[in-house]
């Protein structure tokens, strides 16, 4: 049974076409608020609702007086087979990162579970922290899961490495991969991601090596399986 849309959902849903058919692309300006709610057949209060969730999935600006403009390139060109190319090359990007980050992460999830050192872990804490502050806003939201990500592999002390995961997460992401979800998809797989990552972070401070691999390997696994076959 579809689950029907509350009126705020309306909005952030035809602005999310706009971008997705190419009709509104980086740089342009929204309709104004009056004419969003007319065309969605709500309140100016409904729309501004809308507009500061867009903002908080990093897909738009309010600039006080002037507007709200599209801050992310369009998703879709001017067809649905643009926007499958598009999702296309996403899952195929995303999949040459995880097939290598599959052989690595696990192993490096078990070494920290031995070697952590009291600041290695606060700053994993701290980063899972912020994910847990940032879960209403999509665009905070990944920026907190990359450096949750990236305190594990700093905490390997190599520079190299680091450069190496910070190219793989730049594959994983060519945009926000949260933008190609619905409203109850983003919110289902963000509570899935955090407490899979919420369970890895408690394995490697128990130091229970095995459990942080089994578990870092599921996270993989399961994101693999996700985006290879979710994503629509």
């Amino acid at each position: 049974m579809e689950i029907a849309l509350t009126k705020s959902e309306r909005v952030i849903q035809t602005v999310r076409q706009m971008i997705l058919s190419g009709e509104l692309t980086k740089g342009d300006m929204l309709p104004s608020e009056n004419e969003l709610s007319d065309m969605c057949s709500v309140s100016r209060v409904t729309t501004r609702k809308a507009l500061a969730a867009l903002t908080d999935m990093g897909l738009i600006e309010t600039r006080r007086g002037v507007g709200s403009f599209v801050v992310v390139d369009s998703l879709g060109g001017e067809s649905e087979k643009d926007r499958n190319k598009m999702i296309s090359r996403f899952k195929n990007d995303f999949q040459q990162a995880i097939s290598i980050k599959k052989l690595l992460d696990p192993e490096i999830a078990k070494y920290l579970a031995l070697h952590a050192t009291k600041k290695d872990l606060n700053a994993i804490e701290s980063a899972f922290k912020k994910m847990e502050e940032s879960f209403d806003s999509n665009l905070h939201y990944k920026d907190a899961g990359h450096e949750f990500h990236m305190s594990f592999v700093r905490a390997i002390g190599n520079p190299t490495l680091t450069e190496f995961f910070e190219k793989l997460e730049e594959m994983e992401s060519p945009f926000d991969q949260l933008y190609l979800l619905g409203g109850e998809s983003q919110l289902r797989i963000k509570e899935i991601d955090l407490e899979q990552h919420r369970g890895i972070m408690e394995a490697i401070k128990a130091h229970d090596q095995d459990k942080a691999y089994y578990l870092t390997k599921i996270h993989l696994d399961y994101f693999e399986d996700y985006y290879a076959n979710g994503l629509n």
